[in-house]
């Protein structure tokens, strides 16, 4: 599922969009203040890869979740508040 190219970015080569881009959700050169994982599509044709361990792979999929999760509860307490 998960591969790590050899510029760094993390993503899954087989999710690409109309124009043949691969799936990242580490970018390699992401700015320090942006979230860790984002989700978009960039040209990685011709980069090496290497596939993640299930455990690395499971770890990314614990994170991401946690995160969906945050976000879930964050407007539970939106709503709770009437912020919003």
């Amino acid at each position: 599922m998960f591969v790590k190219w050899d510029c760094g970015c993390i993503g899954d080569p087989t999710v690409r969009d109309s124009a043949g881009k691969d799936l990242v959700v580490k970018a390699c050169d992401n700015d320090r203040d942006a979230p860790t994982y984002c989700f978009f599509f960039r040209d990685q044709a011709g980069k090496a890869k290497v596939p993640l361990t299930p455990e690395q792979q499971a770890e990314i999929l614990v994170e991401l979740n946690t995160l969906l999760m945050d976000g879930y509860t964050f407007r539970d307490v939106r709503r709770a508040l009437r912020i919003g």
